[in-house]
């Protein structure tokens, strides 16, 4: 088998590990991949390419040395565009892909007075900040690299009024420093308008244009403001490389840290380490628990409680507190607070208000009445806007909920808060729901809270609602048609929502729902593009909504005719479905291949998608299979997309596994996928654990027995040779072929299987193992499956080893057979006269490692002796059989008192001793 598996792995090395391919307009394009093998054993497989762009000579190589030689299929490309490719070679041992990326261009002239890089030794400039996110009075640096050595004009424009560079306009050689500030008053900060009032942290934004002798290029640049400040440390982190070497080292440092218990001389450099990293990250909140806990572990527990109060408020705040984070916080917290919970009461709020802690107490462990929340409220306008304040207050309202008679923002910050953390209570919410314009009336609900209470409990209020909210504010976007038809499904009477429903489908590019419009709708008050895309759904419909189509069929028939009087697929994309519906209808296969190879079918809609290669299909089953593929790539996973495309779908292992998951997903069972991915998992010997569970579902469907043989032979040496585990509907299929077939490898695999599974078919297992047996094939590791009550092994002994100490000490046998890789322990049980002896159950003609420990009363170790045993002679076993038949004999004699039996017995054994007949009567 090992033999057969090809157990030598080869290693191929590319020549080219990317091909980025520059194709002229009409001239032919060849290039060749070279192959060498540094691995062992012979080299070979098979190569494709996934889009056809690329054109194989070859299907297959083999040797240790192999060329593939290629060209390009020009007349997929289209000019100053790019296209992908990928060579995928799958080997006997893995895959390779080698992307390939091609630009078609037309014949241009270099001026011969011109310099000329090639695009492969282009050298990248570089702009770096010295930090991720700043606050507003950190002074920023951005550092410019020119590695080309050619003077670079750079412009930079703010795109954000609050950043300000000391320079905007300069040159750069080599290096150049640009210093970079944040223009932010205190007028501005009182008057509310900085939005870190509102957002936890602000993308500032500039423009970078380039200028480098005749060429100008653009970039965008960004960054974050926030209001998260620095730690104190000497340490300065300035760019992303040096920020991730520090992350590695804090995790190696802490992980040394923990394994040697070494803290003084670790966690205070540590400690610095980190501020410097939260200095460069400001918002990263993991990086600030860390520093909470390594604050903690070195005992100060001022800086951690001081950044344990950063984290809440600034998580509070800005309600971007999670349940993990929450979680984490309150444990720190626990390490810090001492003994009571008061003291850790105390710590969580640090200024430690009387008022406060009175207030909670008497809320916490008593009942909650409506006029607790006015007391609440109170402590809100105050000030405090503590987790605990909220969770009391949701509590209150959840048994005894209230809608406010004025506006109240208390009672909207806790509603708000309450639907984050999911703990609004059914009886609260059916209050709400109850009373939306109540609510409404008093400012007390907004869109924001709306759509969360709708979407947890789809209440038909809260969705009129929602509703209304969306129609008022002009929202056609696509959760606002969502909601739009969702209304017009549960017949909802709200002013203008058809109109909304109209535009709401035409901007996101979806069909309408003809029946959700009556008769009576007034299609003459839309404007213009509106009404032609109603009468475009109508007419792509018209199958379905005959009344309808005759009410309108001369208006329809006017805009009809515009849209066709030119052969010329439209821009606009309704424009586009009706001619394409156009095309179906006549028959005109070949206009469409010539819009998909244009690239203009991109933006259909799936069901027209679906038709269109339905049809090309029947006439050109080659081009159909490409436009699958694009389908499937916009996410398009329906039945004839997947029925199509199986027909001609490359890619890897991973893909084909993917594309197996997609299409059993959508009750397809795509037979030639699975045959190619059980094909490439035997040559790679990848994802076995999948692979195994494709063929499961294969064999339940499919009977090729040169598969199922092929297969057989994977799965044996997987389990045998590479020790893989099995799902359990892999044991059934193995338990399957060993009940109707006799293949020792699949024996093998299966009883090896039972090893690692608590179920177990004890009748089968001795039926195998006697086969196996017979045949000559021994291994230890399956024995251990026999019942102990199954005596009809005779290959099987109990082999008994002996040691004499001169103390009564533990013993301790440590032994491992051939076929073991670690060793077993068992206690050696003691005779007489510090004999002692234990049972080893083992076969004929194998060998058996051991080693002898003694253990004193205090626990200390020492190796007495070591030996390789091996048991060769049969004999040996009708002696030791022998021995424990005269115990058998003795004790039976005693147990019926036959003295005249017991007096024979032991005078034909009288030369052995009292002492070695109990070291046979305990073994």
């Amino acid at each position: 088998m090992e033999n057969t598996y090809h157990l030598d792995i080869p290693m191929p090395v590319l020549s080219e590990t990317e091909l980025v391919l520059r194709v002229v307009k009409d001239t032919t394009y060849t290039g060749r991949l070279e192959i060498f093998n540094n691995g062992e054993g012979l080299f070979a497989g098979i190569i494709e390419s996934v889009n056809n762009i690329i054109l194989l000579k070859e299907s297959t190589i083999k040797g240790n040395y192999c060329i593939i030689e290629y060209s390009v299929n020009t007349s997929c490309c289209i000019i100053d565009k790019e296209f992908e490719d990928t060579i995928i070679i799958t080997y006997n041992g893995g895959e390779i892909l080698v992307p390939v990326k091609i630009v078609m261009v037309d014949q241009k002239t270099i001026a011969l007075n011109k310099k000329h890089y090639p695009k492969a030794i282009e050298k990248q400039i570089l702009f770096e900040l010295d930090q991720k996110s700043y606050h507003c009075e950190d002074t920023g640096i951005l550092t410019i690299i020119n590695p080309t050595n050619e003077q670079l004009d750079i412009s930079l424009t703010p795109l954000n009024e609050y950043i300000v560079f000391n320079e905007k306009q300069f040159k750069v050689t080599n290096t150049k420093t640009v210093e970079m500030s944040f223009k932010i008053s205190k007028l501005d900060k009182i008057l509310g308008k900085v939005p870190l009032k509102t957002n936890p942290e602000i993308e500032l934004s500039f423009k970078v244009q380039m200028k480098q002798g005749t060429i100008i290029s653009e970039r965008i640049m960004s960054t974050y403001l926030t209001e998260l400040g620095k730690l104190p440390t000497k340490l300065k982190i300035t760019t992303y490389k040096e920020y991730k070497d520090v992350v590695v080292q804090i995790y190696r440092q802490y992980c040394d840290m923990v394994l040697l218990g070494n803290k003084n001389k670790t966690v205070d450099h540590m400690l610095d380490k980190l501020k410097a990293l939260i200095n460069y990250d400001k918002t990263n909140i993991m990086l600030r628990l860390m520093y909470c806990l390594l604050a903690i572990e070195c005992n100060k527990k001022d800086l951690a409680m001081k950044e344990i109060n950063n984290i809440d408020h600034y998580l509070l705040y800005y309600d971007k507190e999670r349940l993990d984070v929450s979680d984490l916080l309150m444990f720190f917290l626990e390490l810090i607070k001492g003994e009571s919970v008061n003291e850790l009461l105390r710590r969580w709020k640090p200024m430690n208000r009387d008022s406060w802690l009175k207030i909670l107490l008497k809320n916490k462990y008593s009942n909650h009445y409506t006029n607790g929340y006015e007391e609440f409220r109170e402590l809100y306008h105050y000030g405090e806007k503590n987790r605990i304040l909220f969770s009391e207050v949701v509590l209150l309202l959840n048994s005894n909920p209230l809608v406010p008679y004025q506006e109240d923002k208390f009672y909207k910050a806790v509603l708000n808060w309450a639907i984050a953390k999911n703990a609004i209570g059914m009886k609260w919410l059916r209050k709400i729901e109850n009373s939306p314009l109540q609510l409404v009336q008093h400012n007390n609900i907004n869109e924001h809270i709306a759509r969360k209470l709708y979407l947890k409990d789809e209440n038909k209020n809260m969705l009129i609602l929602l509703c209304a909210f969306y129609i008022k504010t002009n929202r056609i976007d696509e959760e606002a048609f969502i909601i739009y038809k969702k209304s017009l499904a549960e017949r909802c009477r709200i002013v203008g929502l058809e109109e909304k429903y109209i535009q709401a489908s035409y901007h996101n590019n979806e069909l309408l729902n003809i029946e959700y419009l009556k008769m009576t709708f007034d299609v003459q008050m839309l404007d213009e593009k509106y009404k032609q895309f109603f009468y475009l759904n109508l007419f792509i419909q018209k199958e379905r909504y005959k009344s309808l189509y005759f009410y309108h069929s001369k208006d329809i028939e006017q805009i009809t005719k515009a849209f066709l009087k030119d052969n010329v697929v439209p821009d606009d994309p309704y424009e586009k479905v009706i001619y394409l519906r156009y095309l179906v209808e006549n028959k005109l296969m070949d206009c469409i291949i010539s819009l998909f190879e244009a690239r203009k079918l991109l933006d259909i809609p799936e069901e027209l998608m679906e038709e269109l290669i339905r049809n090309v299909e029947e006439v050109h089953p080659i081009y159909a299979i490409q436009m699958a593929r694009e389908a499937y790539k916009n996410h398009n996973d329906q039945p004839i997309i997947l029925e199509v495309l199986a027909k001609g779908l490359k890619g890897t292992i991973s893909d084909l596994l993917d594309f197996y998951k997609v299409s059993t997903s959508n009750g397809f069972f795509p037979k030639i996928v699975v045959e190619e991915i059980l094909f490439k998992g035997i040559l790679t010997r990848k994802y076995s654990d999948e692979v195994m569970d494709v063929y499961y579902s294969y064999a339940l469907k499919e009977d090729n027995n040169v598969i199922h043989q092929w297969m057989k032979h994977y799965i044996t040496a997987q389990i045998l040779i590479e020790d893989t585990k099995v799902s359990p509907n892999l044991i059934t299929l193995l338990e399957d072929i060993a009940e109707k077939e006799s293949d020792f490898g699949v024996y093998l695999a299966l009883l090896k299987t039972y090893t690692k599974v608590s179920r177990k078919n004890e009748a089968l297992i001795i039926r195998l193992i006697k086969e196996l047996i017979d045949a000559g094939i021994f291994f230890s590791w399956y024995m251990q499956l026999v019942p102990e009550n199954y005596l009809g092994e005779r290959h099987r002994v109990q082999q008994y080893f002996e040691y004499n100490s001169n103390s009564l000490k533990k013993i301790i046998f440590n032994y491992r057979l051939d076929d073991d890789k670690q060793f077993r322990s068992v206690e050696m049980k003691h005779v007489a006269l510090g004999l002692y002896v234990v049972n080893v159950i083992m076969f004929y003609n194998e060998g058996i490692q051991y080693y002898i420990e003694e253990i004193d009363s205090e626990g200390n170790r020492d190796i007495k002796s070591s030996d390789l045993f091996m048991k060769k002679d049969m004999i040996e076993q009708q002696e030791s059989e022998s021995l424990f038949d005269l115990i058998n004999t003795i004790e039976m004699s005693k147990e019926m008192k036959d003295i005249a039996s017991l007096q024979t017995t032991v005078e034909h054994y009288i030369n052995i001793s009292s002492k070695e007949i109990k070291k046979i009567y305990i073994l």
